[in-house]
Formats: structure tokens, sequence, C-alpha cells
């Protein structure tokens, strides 16, 4: 019976066999070591300073992502902004201004563009004096860290935006729009609009 089973052309299938169950005790472990590496690219991200571009007339970008759409109605510009979850960084201020908290809501992590995440998911509403900016938490976004109304500068942290949207609304007869749709967005660097 034994000699029957390491016959030559049953040696081929054993091969098989022995490899699939190397690759499969190797593959959940390269796995964790990938998870781990992504981890640590994005603490190091979190983590590390960036130049910023300061100008008073410029509005900057306060996150890392993408212009997934703009909306234009009568005298007001709304660009919608999606983070990229493998490029974390922190929300930074997009201009010297006086902010202010208008809301806070606690709430749930949906996509951000589905249809309840408006109503259901954590957002925060902030007024740079005449630019409006709401932050609509995603699946995978940390708490937002609740601010409080005070005087920042252009680029200054405001907290760890990971995943989700950041809404900018402003008045177009005001500032003159510099992005366009699917733009790539790099915090405190890219130019949304300037005066």
């Amino acid at each position: 019976m034994i000699e029957n089973i390491f016959k030559q052309e049953n040696l081929f299938y054993i091969f098989i066999v022995i490899v699939g169950l190397v690759l499969l005790s190797i593959i959940p472990m390269s796995l964790i070591v990938v998870g781990l590496l992504i981890l640590l690219y994005g603490f190091v991200r979190i983590v590390s300073k960036r130049y910023i571009y300061q100008n008073s007339t410029n509005i900057l970008s306060l996150i890392d992502g993408v212009v997934e759409a703009i909306d234009t109605q009568n005298s007001t510009t709304t660009i919608y902004c999606k983070t990229n979850l493998y490029r974390p960084y922190k929300a930074l201020a997009p201009c010297d201004a006086n902010m202010d908290i208008i809301s806070y809501q606690k709430g749930a992590n949906l996509p951000p563009f589905s249809y309840k995440a408006n109503l259901l998911n954590e957002q925060i509403k902030v007024a740079f004096d005449d630019i409006e900016v709401k932050f609509l938490s995603g699946v995978c976004n940390l708490p937002i860290k609740h601010l409080i109304s005070m005087k920042v500068s252009q680029g200054d942290e405001l907290f760890v935006f990971i995943d989700g949207l950041a809404i900018v609304t402003f008045d177009n007869t005001k500032y003159n729009l510099k992005v366009k749709i699917k733009d790539k967005l790099i915090a405190g660097q890219t130019l949304l609009c300037e005066l």
C-alpha cells in the first residue's frame, strides 16, 4: 500500500501538497507583516512635519486626498475632498483666520458618500472667517478631536483625519477656484482657491 503512494506518477502530487502547505503557513505571516508595515508608514506620515506654503491670499488644502466633486450654485462653490486611507495625515488650517465651531455631532462611521452618512456619521462644521468646512468622518476614521473656537494660522494642525470627506464652501465672487475634479490634494501645499 505504502509503495503505491510513492510511485513516480504520485510524487508530483505529493510535491504540490507539500508546497501548498508551506505556502499556507507563510502567507498569513506575510499578510501580518505587510499590515504592520502599512501601520508604521501611516504613523510616520502622521508624526512627520510638512513645509507649509503660507500666503495670506491663498486658501490651501486642509487634507491629503482627491477632489471628488465641485458644486457651484449662485455665489457659492463647494469642493468635496475625499481622504485616502493609504495617505493619512492631519487636517490643517487653510488660512489665517478666526476659527469658529458651528456644530459637532458624534455618530456612526458609514461610508462618507452613502445616503445616511450625512445624517448619522461623526462630523464637525467649522468656519474660518468666510470659508466654511464640514469634516464628515468615514469608515476607518479616528474620533474627531473636539475643537474650540480660536485664532489659527495657515497650516496649524487641527486633528488627525484618516478617512472621510472635507466639504469646503466659499464665496466664488470673492475667491477664484484653482482645482478641478480628480486633482490630488496635499494638506498645506495644494492651492484650493485664492483672492
